[in-house]
């Protein structure tokens, strides 16, 4: 009898704490985050993003089916390090052409390289010269001539306007 009157009593307060805590409309988009039962610091909720996804169409395709790894980049320092990416996206054809969307990233400056992993091996291949063996591409439809692409070769605009990328696979 006695816990029931507890729990009675636990459930009758916690009832009048979550009455008595009105939110304002300024307050709405705030989230207290919780840690066993105790608040702490209120985040900000995040707000469905209304932004255009960057689409990315690629054509002619070694294989229609070998996955396509996209490597997003966004400073000079890190363009082609797999390590200095700022993400990795990998994307399965049903031709040889592919329509892909990336949907979470923000507007801004960025830099594409793109391979083919034709034997799945989870890297770009390349010859003893350090060219690619597999089909690849990169934003702008740079082609490389003596030297590797830098940064400022392949870098593009990402916003609403200009949210769609055509690019073509070499080799």
């Amino acid at each position: 009898m006695k816990t029931r009157i507890l729990l009675l009593s636990i459930f009758t307060i916690a009832v009048v704490r979550c009455g008595d805590k009105k939110v304002s409309e300024e307050q709405s988009d705030i989230v207290y985050e919780t840690v066993d039962g105790e608040e702490i610091t209120p985040t900000k909720k995040q707000k469905k993003s209304s932004r255009e996804p960057l689409t990315i169409i690629i054509t002619d395709l070694r294989s229609a089916d070998a996955p396509i790894v996209l490597g997003l980049y966004k400073d000079n320092d890190s363009f082609l390090h797999e390590k200095g990416r700022l993400k990795e996206y990998r994307f399965m054809p049903d031709g040889k052409t592919i329509t892909a969307q990336i949907t979470d990233q923000e507007y801004g400056e960025y830099a594409i390289s793109i391979y083919q992993d034709e034997n799945s091996n989870g890297k770009m291949d390349k010859n003893f010269l350090g060219i690619p063996k597999e089909g690849y591409c990169l934003s702008n439809n740079f082609r490389p001539k003596l030297k590797a692409p830098s940064y400022d070769d392949c870098k593009f605009d990402y916003d609403a306007k200009s949210n769609t990328i055509k690019l073509n696979m070499l080799n």
